[in-house]
């Protein structure tokens, strides 16, 4: 079963449990429950980070990381290459 069929599927089991609150919900409600909502958040990020601006606020953060963090991957590619050059 895909991914989309799977969707289609909960998305018809959860519009009966809509009317419940959580409170009510069985366990194996919740559990479907929460899958869905795990699964229609990771494709509203895939879709975001797939349109341009979801691509520049990537760009963007990995740029603030890597500055932030500039001197331990560069310890680390030092490291890298040390060891690299060592074997040879």
């Amino acid at each position: 079963m895909s991914d989309t069929e799977n969707l289609n599927l909960n998305d018809e089991i959860l519009n009966d449990d809509v009317k419940k609150t959580l409170e009510e919900m069985s366990f194996d409600e919740l559990l479907n429950y929460t899958k869905h909502m795990k699964n229609k958040k990771r494709q509203y990020i895939r879709k975001y980070q797939q349109s341009d601006k979801g691509k520049e606020k990537v760009k963007e953060a990995s740029k603030r990381h890597y500055n932030k963090n500039r001197e331990k991957i560069l310890e680390k590619k030092r490291l890298q290459y040390q060891l690299k050059k060592q074997a040879n």
